[in-house]
């Protein structure tokens, strides 16, 4: 669970940029970067890649070129609390996320 709530945070300023309103059946075109980056952090976890490094490479190749900046800050402010929150899910589940 905390993986996704750390994509949806990268995922939070291309929101603002891609989101039509008045596509209001459809989901907002995001929702699959959003879902897609969280897979790869799930991946990246099972393999033993870096979180941090794979959550960067996702600010490079899919963030708005105006956006990287500030998604690479978001990475930079949020990735301490994200780590200890999944630190703390880890002790009390013993499970993860199933995308």
């Amino acid at each position: 669970m905390k993986i996704i709530l750390f994509a949806l945070i990268l995922c939070t300023v291309s929101a603002w940029v891609t989101y039509l309103p008045k596509d209001i059946d459809n989901k907002p075109p995001w929702c699959e970067i959003c879902i897609d980056l969280a897979k790869k952090l799930k991946e990246a976890l099972n393999g033993g890649e870096e979180l941090k490094e794979v959550a960067h490479k996702f600010c490079n190749e899919k963030i708005p070129l105006l956006l990287i900046e500030a998604c690479h800050k978001n990475v930079d402010n949020y990735w301490e609390k994200v780590i200890e929150s999944l630190e703390v899910s880890f002790e009390q589940k013993n499970y993860f996320i199933s995308i």
